[in-house]
């Protein structure tokens, strides 16, 4: 896999933890104190296009607020999430406010790990790539932003993200032959193992794989 997104004014990692890194600046949750200026970013690196309406951030971020207070909360966050961009130095306008809909940044200056991640292995499955799923398997750091095990809205994106992580451990099993592919993969299996020792599943494609 390339490594084009290196070349993105910005990068958003979500997998196995929260950062984003602009240039060579990376932001973590220590940088953006205000905890809901990190959701917000979150929230609009899963969006399609990177872009919500206004009314759909509030609704995820401040759902038991009263809507004056909502907006308050919001304005804060926004302001807070953009100072800490700017203060990395992005070249470029990043969480603008138009027509109340908000957008992170246009999709050609973004990439975002679960979303790269999720793409390549639609890709790369159904061609049974093992150079290009050994690549994929890079990608996925962790589970989806695991120090936020209780917002509701990540659930199902979380869900479907090691689903599909499993899913390729399951196939890589399969199609691996060199010595050093096998490695990789019984490593991969066995941090699946891990973190869900109960799976007979991934245990069964660790024996095969390691005979």
């Amino acid at each position: 896999m390339s490594e084009d997104h290196q070349n993105h004014m910005l990068q958003i990692r979500l997998l196995g933890g929260f950062r984003v890194i602009a240039g060579e600046h990376v932001i973590t949750s220590n940088d953006m104190r205000l905890r809901a200026a990190q959701q917000i970013i979150k929230r609009l690196a899963l969006a399609p296009k990177y872009r919500l309406h206004r009314e759909q951030v509030l609704a995820t971020i401040w759902p038991e607020q009263e809507p004056r207070a909502a907006v308050n909360s919001f304005n804060q966050a926004l302001y807070a999430a953009r100072r800490a961009l700017a203060t990395a130095g992005t070249p470029v306008p990043f969480l603008t406010l138009r027509d109340q809909h908000l957008r992170l940044g246009e999709p050609g200056q973004m990439w975002v790990d679960a979303v790269a991640f999720e793409e390549a292995a639609r890709r790369t499955r159904p061609q049974h790539d093992l150079a290009g799923a050994l690549a994929v398997l890079d990608l996925y750091e962790g589970d989806l932003l695991p120090d936020d095990p209780y917002e509701t809205w990540l659930d199902m994106r979380r869900a479907v993200l090691h689903q599909t992580y499993r899913a390729l451990m399951l196939d890589l099993a399969k199609w691996a032959e060199r010595p050093d592919d096998i490695e990789r993969v019984c490593a991969a299996l066995q941090h699946v193992l891990t973190n869900d020792p109960s799976d007979e599943e991934i245990h069964r494609a660790l024996m095969r794989i390691a005979a």
